[in-house]
């Protein structure tokens, strides 16, 4: 926090950030984090209700340098999309949640990634550096006694169609670990 604390005493009027100290949620805000005395990161201000005094201590914390810069309009989307969730039943979350961030997201920030290159490229914009997200395991959406069920259903239930039986039990995700070593067999050890 201290390149943000030189900044606010290096001002040209003081005075204005006093009467901003007295009277702004964003500075009641960036004192209650001060006084925790844990590290202020972006995780850390991911878990704090959206207001707009936080968005305003963020950009301070980033312009002042305590923060890394990232693309808030992207990084907006996960605190969103978790409140979005948190009143909704797991059993939709579980399934909205790992759509959401691999497939949206990732989408969006790969679209931002081309669009900034495109724009350098073309001298519209100067070097910039475009971190790549970090690499992540996918979730696990059921758990290994869900999936034997749902093959079990794919092998048995005969008022599925066929076709639908067949998929579920030959997709890989729709079959527990502990089984993922059948489809690697090679056909003839199957016959012997």
């Amino acid at each position: 926090m201290h390149p943000l604390f030189v900044a606010l005493t290096t001002v040209t009027n003081p005075a204005t950030v006093v009467t901003w100290l007295g009277k702004s949620r964003s500075a009641r805000l960036l004192g209650g984090l001060a006084r925790t005395g844990d590290p202020v990161t972006h995780d850390l201000l991911d878990d704090l209700p959206q207001t707009q005094a936080l968005r305003y201590v963020r950009e301070m914390l980033v312009i002042s340098g305590v923060l890394p810069a990232r693309n808030e309009y992207l990084e907006r989307l996960a605190p969103w999309l978790e409140h979005l969730l948190h009143d909704k039943p797991a059993h939709h979350a579980r399934l909205i949640r790992p759509f959401a961030h691999w497939f949206v997201l990732r989408r969006a920030r790969r679209a931002v990634r081309y669009f900034l290159q495109w724009a350098r490229g073309r001298g519209l914009v100067g070097d910039l550096d475009v971190p790549l997200p970090p690499r992540q395991e996918p979730e696990r959406l059921l758990a290994e006694s869900d999936h034997i069920q749902q093959l079990d259903r794919c092998l048995t239930d005969e008022a599925m169609p066929l076709d639908l039986r067949v998929g579920g039990a030959l997709v890989p995700g729709a079959i527990p670990p502990a089984l993922h070593w059948l489809l690697n067999f090679p056909p003839r050890s199957w016959l012997t």
